[in-house]
């Protein structure tokens, strides 16, 4: 699978977790706009409190 997003941000780090899942936390972004450009792509968008959650 792959996924092309453009964001204007500050930082963004990535934690790969099993069963090919990924933690994205991004620093000074729309999370609006985050969210209409996954859904887009026909994916899925969960907010977690916490990284594996």
């Amino acid at each position: 699978m792959k996924i092309s997003l453009n964001l204007n941000t500050d930082s963004i780090n990535v934690l790969a977790l099993n069963m090919g899942k990924i933690a994205v936390d991004v620093d000074s972004i729309e999370l609006a706009e985050l969210i209409a450009v996954v859904n887009a792509q026909g994916l899925t968008l969960r907010i977690a409190e916490e990284p594996g959650r």
